[in-house]
């Protein structure tokens, strides 16, 4: 007999209410918990997963035995915590892209996981796409010989004026983790490395 998956996820705004669509459609997965402060989106959340114990406090979800993945749907200034705190709580964590606002931040989150022997994977999806998974084979390949840049553009407003887009975190530095260089720019270095498996840079702190 297989066991069902327990998720709980963490932010019900536009990704972790798509995150609980997915879930709720797999097989041997289950979204058991969602937590988030502000009561109007959670509740929302809760009547697309059958009416699953809604939280406004990230801590209560933790200490939820069926929960054992938890997935961070937050503004990306409250990754880190959250992650650790999830790892510590011995839960297994997918934290969506941005994975954190500085690199000694993402250090203590994969420190954590490694520490509590719990998995950690980000968000980083664009990877995942048909044009970046025909890139990676075609420089596997020598299709287009050696790659020696990469460029990378973005357009377009991610939630319209009438959504209340001057309103969203996603348009506060602080919130972003240094606005959308790291929020958005994310992708961008990701599918970079993921493409061409070469490309390192660290950064301080």
């Amino acid at each position: 007999m297989t066991t069902d998956i327990g998720y709980a996820v963490a932010g019900c705004g536009r990704i972790g209410r798509r995150h609980c669509q997915v879930i709720r459609d797999l097989p041997e997965a289950r979204v058991v918990a969602v937590a988030d402060p502000d009561a109007a989106k959670r509740e929302s959340v809760q009547e697309l997963v059958s009416g699953a114990p809604g939280y406004a406090e990230f801590g209560d979800i933790l200490a939820e035995p069926r929960v054992d993945v938890v997935v961070i749907c937050s503004p990306t200034h409250l990754h880190a915590q959250m992650t650790v705190d999830a790892c510590r709580a011995g839960k297994h964590v997918y934290c969506e892209k941005a994975m954190a606002a500085t690199p000694s931040q993402c250090r203590a989150m994969v420190k954590a996981a490694g520490e509590a022997g719990v998995k950690l994977t980000v968000g980083q999806s664009t990877r995942f796409q048909p044009a970046a998974m025909m890139a990676r084979r075609m420089v596997e390949t020598g299709a287009i010989g050696k790659p020696f840049g990469v460029s990378g553009s973005f357009a377009g407003v991610a939630e319209p004026r009438e959504r209340g887009a001057t309103d969203s975190w996603r348009y506060r530095a602080g919130s972003t983790g240094n606005g959308h260089v790291i929020n958005f720019g994310c992708h961008y270095i990701d599918t970079a490395r993921f493409v061409l498996a070469v490309v390192y840079c660290r950064l301080g702190p």
